[in-house]
């Protein structure tokens, strides 16, 4: 309907700037203002809110702090599905001849039905002109587009990964006995620990609260064990190298995937800012903990097993795809490689369960969504 471009300053405020847009984009407020003031004013902002169904982030460049944008249009939409991907550069196809100054007005366009709408929007981009004259190189920015209304979205996440005790490859097969006995959260800036020993997933240091793990208890026997131990006999049985520590919680479908790192004998966890385990006590709630990398046949099985769980779900549904907007790691394609040896493998495979279905993206350096789960296949966003 319009391209809405939003000025250049701080995340939160770009991200608020789009907000209100949004809000003034959405129908049922025009169609509500033609009825006086007094419906307007009736209009909740949480009725608003929700009319958004899903946004596409598109982030190109370096310089964007994304987290900061991600989690405040969140907080202004909380029933939005937000879903992208993030690249190093790229390019963009605008609906205008020209790159509007920072802070220009948004562009009129068409009033949208009142069922659903659709709604563009660009933030602090920074691009040139290419050949074509409605192309450009975006170095640096934020563009996506809003869908809302009475449009049915549903999307699916999956990541592919093995288990290294039980070989297991999604939830068929029983969890890992093992859970954390002891363990504390800790504060503080630690980079510089003398002490600290280099991780299996990257150098020592972290943020400054993480979760720090002094021994593990075997459930079913009742075995202890140091951290440390626990994970290098499974390193030597299954004689392969962590890519992540997972933890599964009570009344959880699947693992959180976590970097490994280490201080001492202990095991070591970063806690980012949106990580489950929020409290000194949360982890008294992990019921099982097991180790787990990227496994090339398990991102297989995992795609063909998600995919057949929508397709059921929509046949029981008695729907009908329509479309499909696909972000995958650039590390799965295009072209095959060590991980995934077909060529585009995600989106053939899209393409076996659901012929004549139009599918567009992109492989990115990052993917913006919902947070993967390992051990259980299917999930739902």
């Amino acid at each position: 309907d319009a391209y809405d471009y939003g000025e250049g300053g701080k995340p939160s405020s770009a991200a608020a700037k789009l907000g209100a847009r949004l809000r003034d984009a959405t129908p049922s407020q025009k169609d509500s203002s033609t009825e006086g003031g007094d419906a307007t004013a009736a209009k909740s902002s949480s009725s608003l809110a929700s009319f958004w169904k899903v946004i596409f982030v598109y982030v190109s460049g370096h310089d964007c702090d994304i987290d900061d944008f991600i989690s405040s249009l969140q907080s202004l939409f909380p029933s939005a599905r937000i879903v992208g991907g993030v690249c190093g550069e790229g390019h963009v196809r605008l609906p205008s001849n020209r790159i509007p100054p920072a802070g220009a007005s948004p562009a009129a366009g068409a009033t949208p039905a009142t069922s659903s709408a659709s709604r563009g929007f660009a933030s602090s981009i920074v691009a040139r002109r290419c050949k074509s004259h409605r192309h450009y190189h975006v170095s640096d920015g934020i563009f996506g587009l809003a869908i809302g209304g009475d449009v049915p979205i549903h999307s699916v996440v999956t990541r592919g990964v093995r288990s290294l005790s039980t070989g297991a490859v999604g939830s068929t097969e029983p969890s890992s006995p093992w859970r954390i006995l002891d363990a504390s959260i800790e504060s503080g800036d630690w980079n510089d620990d003398e002490d600290s020993d280099a991780s299996m997933g990257g150098a020592a240091g972290g943020p400054e609260r993480c979760l720090r793990i002094q021994s593990m208890v075997n459930a079913e026997t009742n075995e202890t064990a140091s951290s440390l131990s626990w994970l290098m006999s499974i390193v030597r049985s299954a004689r392969m190298r962590p890519g992540f520590l997972g933890l599964k919680k009570d009344g959880s479908a699947g693992f959180d995937l976590l970097p490994i790192k280490f201080m001492g004998d202990d095991i070591v966890v970063p806690l980012d800012a949106d990580h489950p385990l929020d409290d000194k006590d949360d982890y008294n709630t992990v019921t099982s903990a097991d180790l787990f990398q990227i496994d090339g046949a398990a991102c297989l099985k995992d795609v063909d097993v998600t995919l057949d769980a929508l397709r059921d779900l929509v046949s029981s549904k008695n729907e009908r795809v329509l479309g499909a907007v696909l972000f995958s790691c650039s590390g799965r394609g295009p072209e095959p490689g060590p991980l995934l040896p077909e060529i585009e493998a995600d989106a053939s495979r899209f393409r076996r369960r659901f012929t004549n279905v139009p599918i567009a993206g992109f492989y990115a350096g990052g993917e913006i969504g919902p947070r993967a789960v390992a051990g259980c296949l299917g999930q739902d966003g």
